[in-house]
């Protein structure tokens, strides 16, 4: 494969995972991104936006994202297609 150096991809642990999330829905929706114990975007309008991949990586043993928080996130990842 030729290497497109028009493509980014968005990554951030932590504060930065939710901020990546948000910055590739309001900034740059062609952009991958890749949220890493960032607090999860779940306004269904807002993912719709996203053009290009997300990644989610969270510990199921993780209290700071309860587990019905990120079904939300799926949920939402998902209805906005």
């Amino acid at each position: 494969t030729v290497p497109d150096g028009n493509r980014l991809a968005v990554m951030g642990f932590c504060y930065g995972g939710g901020k990546a999330i948000r910055f590739t829905a309001q900034c740059r929706p062609d952009a991958a991104t890749v949220v890493c114990y960032g607090s999860p975007l779940t306004d269904v309008r807002e993912l719709s936006k996203l053009q290009a991949p997300v990644c989610g990586v969270f510990g199921s043993n993780d209290a700071q994202f309860s587990s019905a928080l990120l079904d939300t996130f799926q949920r939402a990842l998902d209805e906005a297609g």
